[in-house]
């Protein structure tokens, strides 16, 4: 089965999970800005809540939204961590109408899972300097973004599709001086950067499907990025872009670029600003540019295909 085939196979089951996920046969009625100290299961929908949602007031809970939804005014987080409690699981259920959907600061072991996103302004959800943080089997629908661990290690982003419409699209996964994250899975579509890395370090993109972003992958500062095995396509850009902004004095190293897909996009396929880049064995077929443009001194591991690119080179600085 090709890479597009499984990842459209993973994607296609968020919905089954999303509908099928169990909850406790214990329900409670709580109201909006409630603060949640102990598992807890929602019985009815919070409507047009006037600030946040639901807060976290203690550690080691579940909170099941039981398929219910939390609805807000715009501002504020659908659910907030009041303390930087740790080991809390966020699943089951719809939030909409607010800044964050999931706002998580200095807290550890945070799992988000079976939850929709809709008309969120800023990332859906936000983890913020806290350690092994998990966004599992969710689905988001807005202008702007899915999930940003900022600061954060140790986050595994997977089995999530996220469509981004409007004018204020932007990053749907933004990994920013995140260390060690795993994103795998994805399909994201209609982003800005589907999926963005910057200032971050030993992070690891494999099995995505990005599909009509302006750029599928895009990554600037960072070091030790492995780019595995994703299909990038129909991006108005450049379907994987490896570059350095110059500002904020951090080198670039150390990427690794392995057995993508990247077709159809309206620049190059794979473009790559930076020379201790490794490249092999990707496909770039039918791009508006070239297949590959890489700066002189990358290391060309080999195996790389381009056809039918608009301009006849095919590659520069690797053999297609």
């Amino acid at each position: 089965m090709s890479t597009m085939a499984r990842v459209l196979s993973g994607v296609g089951a968020l919905a089954c999970i999303f509908v099928f996920a169990g909850g406790s046969a214990y329900a409670s009625h709580v109201t909006c800005g409630q603060t949640i100290s102990q598992d807890t299961v929602l019985d009815s929908d919070l409507v047009d809540c006037p600030g946040d949602g639901l807060v976290i007031g203690a550690a080691n809970i579940t909170l099941d939204l039981g398929r219910h939804t939390i609805d807000g005014r715009g501002g504020s987080s659908g659910v907030s961590n009041d303390g930087s409690h740790d080991g809390i699981t966020i699943e089951n259920g719809r939030i909409k109408q607010f800044e964050f959907a999931v706002d998580m600061y200095e807290a550890n072991d945070v799992t988000v899972t079976g939850m929709v996103f809709t008309d969120i302004y800023s990332h859906a959800v936000l983890f913020v300097r806290g350690n092994n943080c998990a966004l599992r089997n969710s689905i988001s629908r807005n202008g702007t973004g899915l999930v940003n661990p900022l600061e954060s290690t140790n986050c595994i982003i997977e089995r999530n599709a996220s469509f981004n419409t409007g004018e204020n699209r932007a990053e749907s996964i933004f990994l920013f001086k995140t260390r060690n994250a795993t994103v795998r899975w994805n399909f994201v579509s209609g982003a800005y950067r589907g999926i963005h890395v910057g200032s971050a370090q030993a992070n690891v993109i494999k099995h995505n499907l990005l599909w009509g972003n302006v750029r599928g992958v895009d990554v600037f500062d960072s070091t030790d990025t492995q780019i595995l095995w994703n299909a990038a396509t129909n991006s108005k850009e450049s379907g994987i872009h490896i570059w350095n902004d110059g500002v904020l004095g951090t080198e670039i190293f150390g990427t690794r670029i392995i057995g993508n897909i990247v077709r159809s996009n309206g620049d190059d396929g794979i473009h790559v600003d930076d020379a201790d880049t490794f490249i092999a064995r990707n496909w770039a077929n039918k791009n508006a540019d070239l297949g590959i443009q890489a700066v002189p001194g990358v290391t060309d591991g080999g195996g790389n295909h381009a056809r039918n690119n608009g301009n006849p080179a095919q590659c520069t600085n690797v053999a297609c």
